[in-house]
């Protein structure tokens, strides 16, 4: 069974100039401890997809599973790190993806670890 699954994943943006599809029924599989890259030129739905992926946006149609259960729209689930200048660049990578961790008052060496 795949780790992260994603059914059917559809989504259109209303814009004044009409409808802008960005999905249209992706669906791909990832197991555990695979590296999967998500590259393509801006607009190409990259965001979009994480951030259905973590539950910050509804597809307008399609599924994403967890471990076997369908966890669309749901937040809380999964992290990611989007690709801006968010970054405190004086603090290292590691530094920086433990920072929630250490601003929380959380266990920062298993943030360590884990990151």
């Amino acid at each position: 069974m795949p780790t992260l699954e994603l059914h059917s994943i559809s989504k259109t943006f209303a814009t004044p100039a009409g409808p802008v599809p960005v999905l249209d029924r992706l669906s791909m599989q990832v197991a555990a401890e695979e590296f999967v890259a998500v590259i393509g030129p801006s607009g190409s739905g990259k965001t979009t997809l994480f951030n259905i992926i973590a539950g910050l946006e509804r597809p307008d149609a399609g599924a994403v599973r967890i471990d076997g259960v369908d966890v669309t729209g749901r937040r809380g689930q999964v992290a990611y790190m989007p690709q801006r200048d968010a970054l405190l660049p004086w603090l290292s990578v590691i530094e920086n993806a433990v920072l929630a961790t250490v601003v929380q008052g959380g266990d920062v060496a298993a943030a360590r670890r884990e990151a």
